[in-house]
């Protein structure tokens, strides 16, 4: 559907719900403006669909009209304009004439390839995404000079830096060429904090607690920062990253064998006597090596080294660091 094919806009009003040849009038205008896919399924049983709906409030919004979404007299003498005003500045022979370039191809920095080419007859720019038809018509873009963004009906796309002076002059000469002019606009650039979290994966349950406090404590500092971020639903997001960490360690660790560590390893030898005459170092302990190996670090308390051991299953990695937690 071209703009020299398109009918005249049909009588208002009608809206969402509604079905006849008036919305199939409806259809084609807005598909001849870019607004509208073309494809079958759109004037499938002559109905105002959703699409049609969303394409009716992008043209409300884009020419200064309430977005209502409902087909009214005033977007009616809006699309009559907007019409007339393109067909009166198309020329077949312009493109011919002139020394525009005929086709703009920009690869933005998602790695998409977006390519802006005059149609056949030469009274419009067709978009393709990746080699397929993106719209059939372009007619409006808006483009952020500074940051590369680009805005079509459909959607918005980054020009990378190093290509965007280029392009954007490419791309303003080859719309002006078919009588559209880009509006240019000021996007607000992302707003970002970096927030460093030391978390240590053989922390004690403790340990822990005390890591995802502080990592709560940066965060709202970095919201706060932020100004218009949700503090509450960052935290949230970091709890989540807490609790996947520690499920993660839960479901990894390795239960502690019974068997004692003399018994797989005869050459080792036996505890002093200090140790194994203690009540917690009776035959039925399990964790007589690690016990010893933490006295040898200059840990005293024998009791409380073996209640230690059996909360934390053996791991020695913990109970040192709960030793250390409360020697302080």
């Amino acid at each position: 559907m071209t703009l020299s094919q398109a009918p005249p806009p049909p009588p208002a009003p009608f809206q969402f719900g509604e079905s006849g040849d008036n919305v199939v009038a409806l259809q084609h205008v807005l598909i001849a403006l870019g607004y509208l896919r073309c494809g079958p399924w759109h004037l499938a049983k002559k109905q105002f669909g959703k699409r049609t709906y969303d394409a009716v409030c992008r043209f409300q919004l884009e020419h200064g009209l309430q977005c209502t979404g409902i087909y009214d007299e005033g977007t009616r003498v809006a699309l009559v304009s907007k019409l007339q005003r393109l067909k009166e500045s198309f020329s077949p022979s312009a493109a011919e004439h002139s020394n525009v370039k005929q086709e703009v191809e920009i690869t933005d920095t998602d790695g998409d390839v977006i390519r802006f080419g005059l149609s056949e007859d030469g009274r419009r720019v067709v978009e393709y995404v990746n080699g397929k038809v993106e719209l059939e018509s372009v007619t409006c873009l808006k483009v952020d000079e500074s940051s590369g963004v680009v805005i079509d009906p459909l959607g918005r796309f980054t020009v990378k830096e190093e290509d965007r002076a280029v392009k954007l002059a490419l791309l303003r000469e080859l719309m002006s060429s078919v009588g559209v002019e880009i509006t240019p606009i000021s996007v607000a650039p992302a707003r970002s904090a970096t927030v460093e979290i030391d978390l240590d994966l053989n922390a004690s349950p403790e340990r822990m607690n005390e890591q995802q406090r502080a990592a709560s404590d940066a965060i709202r500092k970095a919201c706060s920062s932020l100004g218009a971020v949700s503090q509450e639903a960052a935290q949230n997001l970091f709890s989540h990253l807490f609790e996947s960490v520690a499920s993660a360690i839960s479901e990894s660790k390795i239960e502690p064998k019974v068997d004692r560590l003399e018994e797989s390893f005869p050459e080792v030898v036996k505890p002093t006597t200090e140790v194994t005459t203690c009540a917690a170092c009776q035959s039925d302990f399990a964790y007589e090596q690690q016990l010893v190996d933490i006295l040898e670090m200059g840990f005293e308390d024998v009791e409380l080294i073996s209640e230690l051991l059996v909360k934390h299953c053996g791991n020695i990695c913990h109970v040192v660091t709960e030793l250390s937690d409360r020697s302080v």
